[in-house]
């Protein structure tokens, strides 16, 4: 099987495409917050899923608004 290539360039333009409008994810995420700050985490959401794993400090975080 070939190797899946997920592009930054992919992960930000999802990222600016989701719809503000839309209600928030199962982790209480807002679209509007992930559109927000898609320049500042496409790369990590790109190395994360190339390498087909999470580093430990997202597996650990408590993020609060």
């Amino acid at each position: 099987m070939d190797p899946v290539v997920i592009e930054k360039g992919t992960v930000l333009r999802l990222l600016q495409h989701l719809k503000p409008e839309k209600p928030s994810d199962p982790n209480d995420i807002h679209p509007r917050i992930m559109k927000t700050i898609s320049g500042v985490i496409a790369e990590p959401f790109d190395m994360s899923l190339r390498q087909s794993r999470r580093p430990r400090d997202w597996k650990n975080a408590v993020i609060s608004q």
